[in-house]
């Protein structure tokens, strides 16, 4: 059963997705609950609670576990895409900016990107789990709060993308997880981070490539993403060697 309900003359929130069971409790918000969301968010496409081609936000607040259709918001949508993949030498945080900003992948020139990376000095996320001290933790930081991201529509290098939303930022310009939506179509991408799975920076250069200035084998290795996943280790948790080739950048329109 969908319902509507008014909650502001510019947004309107549609289709409450009960019949979904992705609607849980989240004034409780159990460890169950939390399971049967995953579970349900899972079971299509990671995108379960997508209706009829209309933007979404999807985070674990209960006023916001719907289907949004709002003017303002849209104009804040940006892009973030997957980028070809280098070792971990990319020449700090400014060479990987540069990166998304010149790589065949790029799907819109006309737009500027920046990585989606830090180091713990020159790019900087939060300082505590989750930005608990709020936008005020940030140093050049590549996300803004309250703002829809979603995947390119259209081509980008060898993957179709669809437009999905990813997910909204919060008021501390970080996603809550889990996000809306895969980071890509394309599945099992990793993507160099220098995250922690709370959005603060792993504290050692042994865990971010010396500062994304390495691309040794062995002890150094660079934290990374991953493309599949809607929860955490979405964004850090993992580690590869910095001599491996195989992993890409998150490019993030500005």
């Amino acid at each position: 059963m969908n319902e509507k309900i008014r909650l502001n003359p510019k947004i309107i929130f549609i289709s409450i997705l009960t019949t979904v069971g992705c609607l849980a409790n989240t004034s409780t918000r159990s460890s169950n609950d939390m399971a049967t969301f995953d579970k349900c968010k899972s079971s299509v496409s990671h995108n379960s609670c997508e209706k009829n081609n209309k933007w979404y936000s999807l985070v674990l607040d209960q006023e916001r576990l719907a289907v949004a259709d709002s003017d303002d918001n849209r104009k804040n949508e940006k892009i973030i895409f997957v980028s070809q993949a280098y070792n971990g030498d990319l020449g700090g945080v400014s060479g990987a900016d540069n990166k998304c900003a010149t790589t065949s992948f790029n799907p819109d020139t006309s737009k500027s990107y920046k990585a989606l990376i830090v180091d713990g000095s020159n790019r900087v996320a939060c300082k505590t789990p989750g930005c608990s001290g709020g936008t005020s933790e940030h140093k050049d930081w590549v996300l803004k709060p309250l703002t829809i991201y979603k995947r390119y529509n259209g081509r980008v290098g060898f993957i179709v993308e669809d437009g999905s939303i990813i997910g909204k930022t919060n008021k501390n310009g970080v996603f809550t997880f889990p996000i809306a939506a895969t980071i890509s179509k394309s599945q099992g991408h990793f993507f160099w981070t220098g995250f922690r799975t709370d959005w603060t920076s792993e504290s050692e250069d042994n865990r971010n490539c010396v500062k994304w200035s390495n691309d040794g084998n062995g002890p150094i290795k660079g934290a990374i993403g991953v493309t599949q996943q809607v929860g955490e280790s979405s964004i850090g948790g993992d580690y590869r060697t910095c001599n491996d080739i195989g992993v890409r950048l998150l490019c993030v329109e500005q």
